[in-house]
């Protein structure tokens, strides 16, 4: 997770589920990362590097190194494909703490390489460049104690139940999880892999898109809805997270 990769072109995005009886043996012509929606499998690749992935984890396979793929018939979750220039890459895993996030970027890639729309390649770019910044994010995450973790879970429950109604105050909850703000940020941050504003206003990017990708809705009408009352900042926001503008997003959709 050291490489600060540079992503030349998007080979293709997709979901995948099938049944393999037998273990099977691949070389892949291009670069992979895989979310693990439904396995339990174990990859030996040739270097000697075995990694057994487990529902929800995230999976980098490089191209060029054959490996053999053993376990549970069923598998089943979203994988990019890629090509880079960048040389010597390993295969990793992740078992991201926040999985649900990295989940909304794999389906939204593969629901924009297959409709096929205008600048779909720069938009599964950059819902790779997002998926690879937060894992990058977790990787330097420290080890967090349970405790601190149930310190927070005050504020993570009032984050879900109030992000479409209010604007949510950092230091009100701060005040929720009896911790000073700064305390609060520094602990968020090591546990979610992400900052508290960050976090919120990615819970109302997914809304938004499912708003704009549902076709009900106006941009104006998908921004209040999802939590945002300053249209502007949304717009900056959303293009942020999803690499397009709101109204390109929605004629896409």
């Amino acid at each position: 997770m050291n490489h600060d990769l540079n992503i030349d072109k998007i080979i293709m995005s997709y979901y995948f589920a099938s049944k393999n009886k037998e273990p099977s043996q691949k070389n892949r012509k291009n670069h992979a990362l895989l979310y693990i929606l439904n396995a339990e499998r174990t990859y030996s690749f040739s270097d000697g590097n075995e990694i057994t992935v487990k529902n929800g984890d995230l999976l980098f396979i490089p191209k060029g190194l054959p490996y053999t793929v053993s376990g549970k018939e069923i598998r089943e979750g979203y994988s990019i494909c890629f090509e880079t220039q960048e040389t010597n890459l390993e295969p990793f895993l992740l078992r991201p703490k926040n999985s649900s996030y990295f989940l909304d970027s794999f389906k939204s890639a593969a629901s924009v390489w297959s409709n096929k729309s205008v600048g779909y390649q720069m938009r599964c770019k950059a819902e790779l460049y997002n998926i690879i910044c937060n894992m990058q994010s977790e990787y330097e995450l420290n080890y967090i104690s349970k405790s601190t973790i149930s310190r927070l879970n005050p504020a993570i429950e009032y984050i879900h139940k109030e992000y479409t109604k209010n604007n949510i105050s950092i230091p009100y909850l701060a005040t929720l999880c009896n911790m000073s703000e700064v305390l609060f940020r520094r602990h968020f941050k090591n546990s979610m892999g992400l900052s508290p504003l960050r976090y919120i206003n990615n819970l109302k990017i997914a809304r938004a898109k499912e708003l704009l990708n549902f076709g009900m809705c106006s941009v104006t009408e998908a921004a209040f809805l999802s939590g945002f009352h300053d249209e502007c900042y949304f717009s900056r926001e959303f293009k942020r997270a999803t690499g397009v503008a709101p109204s390109i997003y929605k004629k896409s959709g």
